[in-house]
Order: C-alpha cells, then sequence, then structure tokens
C-alpha cells in the first residue's frame, strides 16, 4: 500500500511506525506541528487561540500517541488515546437492576455534554440523539421491575461518534449462571479532560459499586469495526508509551473474577477479589512505598493511585512511570498466569505476555 508522509518519516522509536495492512489504506497526520496535532486532537480550529497558546510550549512537553484514520476517509478514525477507566463488574444483579443506570447518570454530569449516539445490543444499529435526550436514555440500562434475571450479553454503548470515541460509555452484562465471563463498563474521556474528574468518580466507584477489579489511566479508544488495523498502530504506540493500556475487557473478563486485569494510574481491587486473593486493603496503605503511590481501602474496593497525574511513559523522552512499576511489582504475584492474547501484532510468540508485564521486566518489552 502507499503509506502517508508521516509514516515515511524517521522516527526515534516503532512508536512512529504503522503496519501495513492490505485491507484498507490508514493514514496519520502529517506535516503537523504539535500545536496543531493537538488542537485537531482536540476538535479545534488550528487558528484558534488556544492553538497559538499550545504552540508556546515545548515541542515534545504535550505529546500524545498519534490518532489513526482510514486514509481514505479520513473523517473515520479507527485508534485514539483517550483517558479510560474500565471495570470489571461484580453482583451483575445490583448491576442491571440500578448500578449501571446510576453510574451513566454519573458519567452523564461530568462528561455527557458531547454524547450524540447511542445502540444496544437490541438495535440494528447506532441511532443518534441529542443531548436534551440523555435522561430518557438510562430506561435501556434498568432491569424491568417484574424481572429478577440479569440479561446475558446485554451490551449499552453510548458516544460521541460511530468510530473510535473520546468519550463515550459502554456497559456489558454477564449471567454467571451462563457465562464464565464478568460483565464490565468502560469510559472514556478526551485527552485534556481533567483527570481529578477521573480520580474523583474512581472514588465514588469505589466506594459504592461491587467490582472485581478496575484499571484508569491512557488507554486506546478503538473502533470495533476496524479492530485489527487498530492494534497494528497500538502495538507500535505501546513500545513508546509504556503507560499507554490496551484493554480488551471481553476478552479479559474470562480471568478477572480470580486475578488482576493489570495496572495503571488507577488500580481499583474490589472486595470481592481482595477476598480471593487474601488481599488487605489496610496492609497495602501501610505498604512503605517509595514513589506517589496512594492507598484508599474504601467501602466496595481498595483504590490506588500511582501518581498525582496520568503519565504516559514517553520512552522517547526517557520517562520512566516509575510510580505505576512499584505497584506493579508490589501486585505481580495477584495477576494471573494464562491471560488472553491480544490482536495483530500482539499476537506474535508471547508478545501479549512481554508488554502485560512490561513494568516487571521493562527490558523484555522494550
Amino acid at each position: 500500500m502507499h503509506v502517508t508522509t508521516a509514516e515515511k518519516r524517521p522516527q526515534p522509536h516503532a512508536g512512529g511506525t504503522v503496519a501495513p495492512s492490505a485491507a484498507m489504506e490508514i493514514g496519520t497526520p502529517i506535516d503537523e506541528t504539535p500545536a496543531t496535532y493537538q488542537a485537531r486532537l482536540l476538535g479545534m480550529d488550528q487558528q484558534s487561540d488556544m492553538t497559538r497558546e499550545m504552540g508556546k510550549m515545548e515541542a515534545d512537553e504535550r505529546i500524545l500517541p498519534l490518532v489513526t484514520y482510514l486514509r481514505s476517509r479520513p473523517e473515520v478514525v479507527i485508534a485514539r488515546p483517550t483517558l479510560g477507566l474500565t471495570l470489571y463488574t461484580a453482583d451483575p444483579l445490583f448491576w442491571a437492576q440500578r448500578g449501571a443506570r446510576a453510574l451513566f447518570e454519573r458519567y452523564c454530569e461530568i462528561a455527557g455534554d458531547q454524547l450524540r449516539f447511542f445502540t444496544t445490543s437490541t438495535h440494528t444499529g447506532w441511532r443518534k440523539f441529542e443531548v436534551d435526550d440523555l435522561p430518557n436514555l438510562a430506561h435501556h440500562l434498568t432491569l424491568s421491575a417484574m424481572s429478577h434475571r440479569v440479561r446475558n450479553l446485554f451490551e449499552f454503548r453510548a458516544a460521541d461518534t460511530t468510530a473510535a470515541a473520546t468519550r463515550s460509555f459502554t456497559y456489558r452484562e454477564l449471567d454467571p449462571e451462563r457465562s464464565d465471563r464478568t460483565g464490565y463498563v468502560q469510559l472514556l474521556f478526551e485527552p485534556d479532560f481533567d483527570p481529578d474528574e477521573v480520580f474523583q468518580l474512581a472514588i465514588q466507584i469505589a466506594q459504592e459499586f461491587p467490582i472485581y477489579s478496575g484499571l484508569g489511566g491512557w488507554t486506546m479508544s478503538i473502533s470495533r469495526r476496524f479492530e485489527r488495523e487498530a492494534f497494528d498502530r497500538i502495538h507500535a504506540q505501546c513500545k513508546r508509551f509504556l503507560a499507554l493500556d490496551a484493554q480488551r475487557a471481553d476478552s479479559m473478563a474470562y480471568h478477572t473474577r480470580a486475578a488482576l486485569p493489570g495496572t495503571s494510574w488507577l488500580t481499583l481491587i474490589g472486595t470481592p477479589l481482595c477476598e480471593h486473593l487474601e488481599l488487605s486493603g489496610p496492609e497495602l496503605a501501610a505498604h512503605p512505598w517509595k514513589e506517589q503511590v496512594a492507598v484508599m481501602p474504601l467501602g466496595a474496593a481498595t483504590l490506588i493511585r500511582a501518581g498525582e497525574r496520568p503519565t504516559l511513559g514517553d520512552v522517547n523522552l526517557m520517562q520512566y512511570p516509575s510510580a505505576i512499576s512499584e505497584v506493579a511489582h508490589r501486585l505481580a504475584p495477584y495477576q494471573a498466569n494464562e491471560l488472553p492474547i491480544l490482536p495483530g501484532p500482539f499476537s506474535v510468540e508471547d508478545t501479549s505476555a512481554r508488554w502485560r508485564n512490561r513494568f516487571v521486566e521493562p527490558t523484555e518489552w522494550m
């Protein structure tokens, strides 16, 4: 395939390359400064005041993983960096009856103003709505008052776009009597969203919502339709940005009743998993941490924050996510021995395993 100028440019690390795909042409931003790239990523005009202000910053100060889009249809983004919070749910009846709706309403309070599309597993495609209709969407999440059975494989999604979203709410419901997987909720926010808002939301979840575990921090939003092509690029980005997560919740959910899915800026360990692993929140809080690690044993989960702000761990800038690494070392015995293999280049030999172990054995991944 013909590559774009950006793909041909010499890059200091694999994060700037892209694996060719015979199925389609994929493009990346070309001939952009860090300021104009950031402005376009945030959906702003390149001549705005914010763009000009960004142009005053140091070139490497705000570097993010690249947005990947179809070259023939640049409006279709298949992978983009976001702040994310992925939760693996316990007590599925609680979530079906009120938990999913309550969390969706909380999400809408802080990030719902840009949601424009929704779909469920009972619909054939996406439906557009106006922001005034948000309160009416919540009824899709609530189990009928006459029903006391979890809706196995039910899914609800609301997003700002039908491709790789910058803001989205995804809820997956599974019946433990019919599936080995847990349910999950995934919340996405644009890169410049206030991380304190995400942290406060995580605190509320750890206080009130039954979960097995959760991860919060930098992650890649992908288009499900082009998952393989998205992971081709994500693999390269993960080589450069060590703290960039690549959650594939549907696959990971097979393992989350008995083990942790990983570590990130925010790591939540729910009470059921703490009991199963014989982990104590107060003991984790009393651990002599060397980095800026805060441990909060709360009502429904223990919340661990590795650093005051989420970091990408940009190898090119000699940044190492030392706080996340310390948490990963402490929690390493509680990770699953066998975890699902991710798509694309991650599926080659033991690449997925080396990536998931990157904080404990970084040289094996880099």
